[in-house]
Protein backbone atom coordinates (compact mmCIF):
# COMPACT_ATOMS: atom_id res chain seq x y z
CA UNK A 1 0.00 0.00 0.00
CA UNK A 2 0.88 3.72 -0.27
CA UNK A 3 2.19 3.57 3.46
CA UNK A 4 4.15 0.91 2.38
CA UNK A 5 5.52 2.74 -0.78
CA UNK A 6 6.98 5.50 1.14
CA UNK A 7 8.85 3.73 3.74
CA UNK A 8 10.36 2.04 1.18
CA UNK A 9 11.15 5.29 -0.65
CA UNK A 10 12.46 6.53 2.27
CA UNK A 11 14.89 3.78 3.25
CA UNK A 12 16.12 3.90 -0.32
CA UNK A 13 16.81 7.55 -0.43
CA UNK A 14 18.50 7.12 2.83
CA UNK A 15 20.74 4.56 1.60
CA UNK A 16 21.87 6.46 -1.74
CA UNK A 17 23.18 9.32 0.21
CA UNK A 18 24.91 7.03 2.32
CA UNK A 19 26.20 5.59 -0.47
CA UNK A 20 27.19 8.75 -2.51
CA UNK A 21 28.41 10.44 0.97
CA UNK A 22 30.99 7.10 1.35
CA UNK A 23 31.69 8.00 -2.68
CA UNK A 24 32.43 10.92 -2.31
CA UNK A 25 35.09 9.97 0.99
CA UNK A 26 36.78 8.17 -1.34
CA UNK A 27 37.15 11.05 -4.25
CA UNK A 28 34.78 9.65 -6.35
CA UNK A 29 31.61 11.24 -7.83
CA UNK A 30 27.98 9.73 -7.05
CA UNK A 31 24.81 11.65 -7.98
CA UNK A 32 20.86 10.37 -7.97
CA UNK A 33 19.29 9.91 -11.89
CA UNK A 34 16.36 11.15 -11.79
CA UNK A 35 13.43 10.54 -14.93
CA UNK A 36 10.01 11.87 -15.08
CA UNK A 37 9.59 8.57 -17.41
CA UNK A 38 10.84 5.39 -15.48
CA UNK A 39 10.32 2.75 -18.09
CA UNK A 40 13.19 3.73 -20.39
CA UNK A 41 15.78 4.62 -17.68
CA UNK A 42 14.94 1.08 -16.08
CA UNK A 43 15.91 -0.55 -19.94
CA UNK A 44 18.88 1.78 -19.72
CA UNK A 45 19.82 0.32 -16.55
CA UNK A 46 18.83 -3.52 -17.80
CA UNK A 47 16.05 -3.63 -15.05
CA UNK A 48 14.06 -6.92 -15.73
CA UNK A 49 10.35 -5.83 -16.63
CA UNK A 50 9.09 -6.70 -13.14
CA UNK A 51 11.30 -4.69 -11.43
CA UNK A 52 10.62 -0.85 -10.81
CA UNK A 53 13.47 1.83 -9.83
CA UNK A 54 13.36 3.18 -6.62
CA UNK A 55 16.56 4.92 -7.01
CA UNK A 56 19.56 5.19 -9.45
CA UNK A 57 22.75 6.45 -8.58
CA UNK A 58 25.48 7.84 -11.19
CA UNK A 59 28.62 7.20 -9.42
CA UNK A 60 32.50 6.69 -10.90
CA UNK A 61 35.71 8.48 -10.99
CA UNK A 62 35.43 12.54 -11.44
CA UNK A 63 36.21 13.62 -14.70
CA UNK A 64 36.67 17.48 -12.35
CA UNK A 65 40.20 15.72 -10.41
CA UNK A 66 42.86 18.70 -11.04
CA UNK A 67 40.64 21.40 -12.75
CA UNK A 68 40.78 24.92 -10.76
CA UNK A 69 38.21 27.92 -11.41
CA UNK A 70 39.09 31.40 -10.46
CA UNK A 71 36.98 32.13 -8.39
CA UNK A 72 37.99 35.85 -7.56
CA UNK A 73 34.92 38.23 -7.73
CA UNK A 74 35.50 39.96 -10.48
CA UNK A 75 36.02 43.86 -8.63
CA UNK A 76 38.82 42.36 -7.38
CA UNK A 77 40.10 41.68 -10.63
Amino acid sequence: GPDGYQARLRAAGATAQHVCAAASGAGAFCRPARSTDDGPLEALAGAPASHALLYLLVAGRSRGTGFTYDLTPLEAR
